[in-house]
């Protein structure tokens, strides 16, 4: 019944084990799909940047037609370069997180394989001991029949030899 009882609450803690396993790997897979839409995004700004600064060449070849003009496109191309520079510094360190996180994450995952691994080798332990309970009892029960026998074959000699005497 113990062994029984074991076996139930090991499944129970194994199951739960296997559940918060898949959502941690779905965790991981959400924040791995989110840090790859970040460098997605993180190119495109790259490409607007350079695509600003072929402007800017372009412009500055026109500058003696429409210095005003030119002045300008450079105040907006610098204001943009110093916004990518600030996505691309939070995007770096959301990045850094997201890479921590993952980590952590797969520790926990490896965690939570490494327990379940320990709880199958107690049940592995729990069985082994039950079988030699049972390989014990079993003996105990083939001894106490053969003192049976035993206690039979001098009775029955002792039967034998009380008819003798009496004889």
């Amino acid at each position: 019944q113990r062994y029984s009882e074991l076996a139930d609450q090991n499944q129970g803690a194994s199951e739960s084990v296997m559940v918060e396993i898949k959502a941690l790997r779905s965790q991981l897979q959400r924040a791995q799909q989110e840090l790859d839409s970040e460098k997605r995004g993180r190119s495109q700004l790259t490409a607007r940047v350079k695509a600003l600064q072929q402007q800017q060449q372009q412009q500055q070849k026109q500058a003696h037609v429409d210095a005003a003009k030119a002045a300008e496109d450079a105040m907006t191309i610098t204001q943009l370069r110093q916004q990518v520079a600030a996505l691309q510094r939070k995007q770096e360190s959301k990045a850094t997180d997201d890479v921590r996180t993952i980590e952590e994450l797969r520790e926990r995952v490896h965690q939570e394989e490494s327990k379940t691994a320990e709880d199958a080798r107690t049940i592995a332990a729990l069985r082994d001991q039950v079988r030699k309970e049972e390989n014990k009892k079993a003996e105990d029960a083939q001894t106490i029949e053969e003192l049976r026998e035993r206690v039979r074959k001098q009775e029955s000699k002792t039967a034998e030899d009380a008819q003798t005497i009496e004889e």
